[in-house]
């Protein structure tokens, strides 16, 4: 075999590997790659005002409603990984009032373990709210994006502690004048109505002194009759609505426009005949992220976006031209051969 015929057999070989390695690339190869890394932190600030209806502690109505300015940072840390999920820490602070002046704080954590190829939650003891002696599970919900696979006409169910579940998000919804830096996003909207609140979540606003009991004086101060009952356990409900920006081909969440979640509060039924009365709000919270806090998320999803396309589009690309390319040079060389083998 002549030198030039078996470059061209070697020139094949490699032509046909490289083919058959950018056929396998995005069913294989790229899924292995597209993850959530090891090692990450974020901060989310928010701001907005909160609208207090009923008096810390014993719930009695105020005679007017109060308005005050919040202010809510939400840390994300990475905190361990293995090839498969990732465990995230986040830690919610709402500080409520004039940021000139004292403000009642409240500070919430929580920890997810993550699918780290499809960003959903999945079934983990290490999986709580609140503390770690609270347990939840958060399986087949969403709560840091939506993930690599994003399907920009399908519904979610995004995790929400105050209720210990998931509620529905989908398409639609008002994105206002938000700037998320030109990327491309869809708008995904959801809400909850009077869904019962988780207790331990409850408990942790301390601020709000939450009671979990109350006299029949109280509850006729808070605008209930509970009839001849002494007293009756409080049955608190959650109400949420939200508006996000979700990045296209990576599943990010560029904005939280709209975040507004609303704690009401009834007799237990059991002291209202067995049938449930409609509740009264305690306070009311509107928040939306501010836009230098969008700017750091936009400029973070766009670094991924880049990178997204250089595996998901570049790589099968370059193998594909490169197949072309030896293919074409080993036709070349086949055909010297041959004119060779005739001289």
């Amino acid at each position: 075999m002549t030198p030039v015929r078996k470059a061209a057999v070697v020139l094949g070989a490699l032509a046909s590997l490289l083919a058959l390695v950018a056929v396998l690339w995005l069913p294989l190869a790229a899924p292995r790659l597209v993850k959530l890394p090891t090692d990450f932190t974020t901060t989310i600030e928010m701001s907005g005002t909160a609208e207090a209806s009923a008096a810390p502690g014993t719930l009695a109505k105020l005679p007017s409603t109060v308005r005050l300015p919040v202010q809510a940072t939400i840390d994300i840390a990475a905190t361990s990984a293995d090839e498969d999920v990732v465990v995230i820490s986040m830690t919610e602070t709402q500080k409520v009032g004039d940021p000139s002046g004292p403000t009642q704080d409240v500070t919430q954590k929580s920890q997810l373990v993550v699918d780290r190829s499809t960003e959903a939650n999945v079934d983990d003891p290490r999986s709580w709210s609140v503390s770690p002696d609270h347990p939840v599970q958060r399986a087949g919900t969403y709560t840091v994006g939506l993930g690599f696979a994003f399907d920009e006409t399908a519904t979610y169910q995004f995790w929400e502690d105050s209720i210990a579940a998931g509620y529905p998000i989908a398409p639609g919804g008002d994105l206002g004048q938000v700037d998320v830096g030109g990327l491309s996003v869809t708008a995904m909207s959801g809400s909850v109505t009077n869904a019962p609140a988780d207790p331990a979540w409850i408990a942790s606003l301390t601020s709000l002194q939450p009671p979990t009991s109350l006299t029949a004086a109280q509850w006729t101060a808070a605008g209930f009759d509970i009839g001849a009952n002494a007293s009756a356990d409080v049955d608190y409900l959650v109400s949420i609505s939200s508006t996000m920006a979700i990045e296209d081909s990576s599943g990010g969440t560029a904005a939280v426009t709209a975040e507004d979640v609303t704690i009401s509060f009834r007799p237990d039924p059991a002291a209202t005949g067995g049938s449930p009365v409609d509740p009264l709000p305690v306070i009311s919270t509107s928040l939306a992220e501010t836009p230098q806090s969008v700017a750091t998320d936009t400029a973070m999803i766009a670094d991924n976006v880049g990178l997204l396309g250089i595996v998901w589009r570049w790589v099968p690309i370059g193998l594909a031209v490169g197949a072309a390319l030896l293919a074409a040079l080993t036709v070349v060389l086949a055909r010297r051969a041959r004119r060779a083998g005739h001289a």
